[in-house]
């Protein structure tokens, strides 16, 4: 039986993954108008097709959103938690430098 550690561990690492995800809504949502004024109806479509394509490629991140916080519940030294952490963490900076490079060569005229 996992100790109450683990559990809160678990469960910290589920809601933060819950909380991510409303900030990124909100974050979109207050962005799309300044987006449009600063880009221009034809490049903020460019934009939000390449956006498109790169977040349901985000959809198949091979359940690392998921499986991080089952994986550090698992662990049973601190050291091996900080391991999987930090692997999901570069695995997702990866992605991250990825669509930043597509996306600065989309602007790189302005």
């Amino acid at each position: 039986m996992p100790s109450q550690d683990r559990k809160q561990i678990f469960i910290f690492g589920t809601t933060s993954a819950y909380r991510e995800d409303i900030v990124c809504i909100i974050v979109g949502l207050i962005l799309v108008p300044i987006w449009l004024y600063y880009f221009g109806l034809i490049r903020y479509g460019v934009w939000t097709v390449i956006s498109s394509v790169i977040a349901y490629l985000n959809l198949s991140n091979l359940g690392i959103k998921s499986a991080t916080p089952v994986l550090i519940g698992k662990a049973s030294k601190l050291f091996e938690q900080q391991a999987v952490l930090l692997r999901s963490l570069f695995l997702f900076c990866i992605g991250g430098e990825f669509e930043l490079f597509v996306k600065r060569g989309l602007y790189s005229d302005r």
